[in-house]
C-alpha cells in the first residue's frame, strides 16, 4: 500500500488487529510501486486504482477529496482567503509532478509561495500542524495533526471546485479472498477504513 495509507491508518491499527488474530502475522510492504497479485507477490493490496485486469477481487474503501489544510492555531481570527499564495504553501517534489494533487498546487499556487518540497503525505501533515504552511490532504490525514480546512472566499470558488479526489481501494486474488488468514485481515481492513473514509459501493 502508498506510504501515507500505511503510516496514517493501517500501521496505527494493528495493534487491534493482533489483539483480535493473535496468531495472523503481517507482512505490510510499503511502496508506490505495484505488486503483482496474480503471482502472489502479496495476498492483499490497498491501492488507489480499481485493477481491470487479472482474476482479482476488489472493494472500494472510499473517496475522499484533497482539501487545503492548515493548523487549527493558525487558522484562528483568520479571513477567509482571497488569493492562494497569500498564505505559505508545503509543495511536492519533482517525482510526482503528475500526481492530481500535486498538479493541482502547481496550477493554482505561485512557487515563490512554496516553503517545504516533500513527496511524503505524513512529513507534509506533520509540517503542516507545526505551523509552517498549508498542505493539499485529505481531511482524514488531519485528524492527528490538528489541521482544519482553510477557509476561502468566492474569488477562489473555482480553483477550489478543481480539488482533486481520491479512491481507496481493497484488492485480493479471487482464489485467496476465503482463505481464513486473507478474510480476517480484508474485514479488519473495510472495519478501519470505515471509520474515516465515506464508504462507497464496490465489489467483492
Amino acid at each position: 500500500m502508498p506510504p501515507g495509507l500505511a503510516e496514517a491508518f493501517v500501521a496505527p491499527a494493528l495493534a487491534r488487529l493482533r489483539r483480535r488474530h493473535p496468531r495472523v502475522q503481517i507482512e505490510l510492504d510499503v511502496s508506490l510501486s505495484f505488486v503483482d497479485l496474480t503471482r502472489r507477490e502479496a495476498d492483499l493490496a490497498v491501492r488507489t486504482r480499481r485493477p481491470q485486469t487479472g482474476d482479482l477481487v476488489s472493494l472500494k474503501l472510499g473517496e475522499r477529496r484533497w482539501m487545503p489544510m492548515q493548523a487549527a492555531r493558525a487558522a484562528k481570527g483568520q479571513a477567509p482567503l482571497r488569493d492562494w499564495g497569500a498564505l505559505p504553501w508545503i509543495g511536492w517534489g519533482d517525482d510526482m509532478a503528475s500526481f492530481p494533487p500535486a498538479k493541482w498546487v502547481a496550477d493554482h499556487v505561485p512557487r515563490s509561495a512554496i516553503v517545504l518540497r516533500t513527496s511524503h503525505v505524513t512529513s507534509q501533515a506533520a509540517a503542516a500542524g507545526s505551523g509552517l504552511g498549508v498542505a493539499l490532504l485529505p481531511p482524514a490525514y488531519a485528524r492527528g495533526a490538528a489541521l482544519v480546512p482553510v477557509r476561502h472566499g468566492g474569488a477562489l470558488a473555482a480553483s477550489a471546485a478543481e480539488l482533486p479526489a481520491s479512491e481507496t481501494w481493497l484488492v485480493g486474488h479471487r482464489a485467496l479472498r476465503a482463505v481464513p488468514r486473507v478474510a480476517a485481515v480484508w474485514t479488519f481492513l473495510v472495519e478501519e477504513f470505515a471509520r474515516y473514509e465515506p464508504r462507497a459501493r464496490g465489489g467483492g
